[in-house]
């Protein structure tokens, strides 16, 4: 499994638990508003990543102070097989796993769902469900999203889902879609973006089409989530 980068504690991305956190290489979405795309390759030396032998010996090492590990991205379910193998490591190791991921991976998702391999699952809903900008995704990756949505409701594995706020994704109508789509119990969580490095800043130039929510704008999703019963946080 290809592996970017390791945070080592954090107290903040897996509700509840102390965890640290695993960066994978890859990913098959192009968000433009993406600030970790450093990671959205795999051209970087192999000797300057650590590999999954690494990671778990220093895992075995903070078990006295982790109770769990989030795998981020990048994507992680690009990594397959070998993201199934890795979590069944550390689930040998005793942690909790929490799961990133951008929904593009029905099959993989339920892979590690049956197997019981990960604990709770944090999706992004980066537009509509039904109806992904080109800007984002291809047409055959968005068509996945809902699938994953409605595995992870089925399921009742803990779980959130998260809106980052940019315009023109993210509008009152594609929010509507977003709260018609998910499980009526699903937490949902708004956060603005984060445009100090993004993927593609020409999209956010003065004439570009993107923006990011103001916080009013932001407040009003939540007054419309919270008004269709749904909770829905800011972060």
């Amino acid at each position: 499994m290809k592996i970017g980068g390791l945070q080592k504690t954090s107290m903040i991305d897996f509700p509840g638990t102390v965890s640290a956190v695993i960066f994978t290489l890859g990913c098959n979405f192009l968000c433009p508003y993406c600030h970790n795309h450093h990671l959205l390759g795999s051209s970087h030396p192999p000797h300057t990543l650590p590999t999954p032998d690494e990671i778990c010996r220093f895992l075995q090492k903070r078990r006295n102070v982790l109770d769990g590990v989030v795998i981020s991205g990048g994507e992680p379910t690009v990594q397959g097989n070998e993201l199934l193998t890795f979590c069944g490591r550390l689930k040998s190791q005793g942690y909790k796993v929490k799961l990133d991921t951008n929904g593009s991976d029905p099959e993989i998702l339920g892979q590690l769902l049956r197997l019981r391999l990960i604990d709770y699952v944090a999706l992004d809903l980066k537009a509509d469900p039904h109806s992904y900008p080109e800007d984002i995704c291809a047409v055959e990756l968005a068509r996945r999203i809902p699938e994953c949505v409605e595995i992870l409701a089925e399921n009742g594995i803990p779980h959130e889902f998260r809106v980052t706020c940019v315009h023109p994704f993210i509008t009152s109508d594609s929010f509507a879609a977003i709260l018609k789509t998910v499980n009526k119990g699903s937490k949902i969580f708004l956060q603005s973006a984060n445009l100090e490095s993004v993927l593609r800043p020409s999209f956010f130039a003065p004439n570009g089409p993107g923006r990011p929510l103001s916080n009013r704008e932001i407040e009003s999703l939540q007054i419309q989530a919270i008004t269709a019963g749904r909770p829905c946080h800011i972060r």
